[in-house]
């Protein structure tokens, strides 16, 4: 595995790279917000895919870059998560404001401002580019975030896997990498797998 200062390295040159993606990828976040704020809900099967898309865009980009350790991994999620939403049922997501929800809140916050990789002096670019869908934790922190929000989609492994993914890179980064913004992504993750423990969510 790359030392730390190559890690950090690759993952600003990425963030940099790759800031009209990011743009793209807020854009794409910031309707599906709307549209639920306006009361429209996706089923479990819709919402689980459509989860998946940053994520496989963060292997991707790892893939085409030579980082292999986080592209395969990233890819490794990927297929685990869309197999899980294949066998989700054609039911709507529920949601409420509770405190797992207002937990999700945060984390898509998180998620969609994450102030850090990016070569800038002032703030105001980590609003429309902050490297969700490029880098691994602010796409998890995100793809976490929704899930809480969506009553983590009734489904237990979906939770765990992703649960305990986001903990691994959230730890990775907060004392190996030395971003402490990933403790955040540690706690949400942390929540997600409580979430089997505190509360009874229906199996798929």
């Amino acid at each position: 595995m790359p030392d730390v200062m190559r890690i950090l390295l690759g993952l600003k040159i990425l963030s940099r790279q790759f800031f009209p993606l990011a743009v793209i990828w807020h854009i794409l976040f910031l309707i599906g917000i709307i549209a639920l704020v306006a009361g429209w809900r996706p089923t479990r099967r819709q919402a689980g895919v459509v989860l998946t898309l940053p994520i496989l865009s963060v292997s991707v980009l790892a893939l085409i870059t030579a980082n292999i350790f986080n592209g395969l991994l990233f890819a490794a999620l990927f297929l685990v998560l869309v197999t899980l939403s294949a066998r989700m049922p054609e039911e709507k997501v529920t949601t409420g404001w509770n405190i797992f929800a207002l937990s999700g809140a945060i984390m898509i916050a998180l998620g969609w401002f994450y102030p850090h990789f990016l070569p800038v002096e002032s703030l105001v670019p980590y609003l429309y580019g902050a490297p969700t869908g490029i880098v691994p934790c602010p796409t998890l922190a995100i793809v976490i975030g929704f899930t809480l929000l969506f009553n983590a989609l009734k489904s237990k492994a979906w939770s765990l896997v992703l649960g305990f993914f986001g903990l691994f890179y959230g730890l990775f980064g907060a004392i190996r990498l030395g971003v402490s913004l990933d403790y955040g992504l540690v706690a949400g993750s942390l929540i997600l797998i409580l979430v089997k423990i505190i509360r009874k969510v229906e199996r798929e």
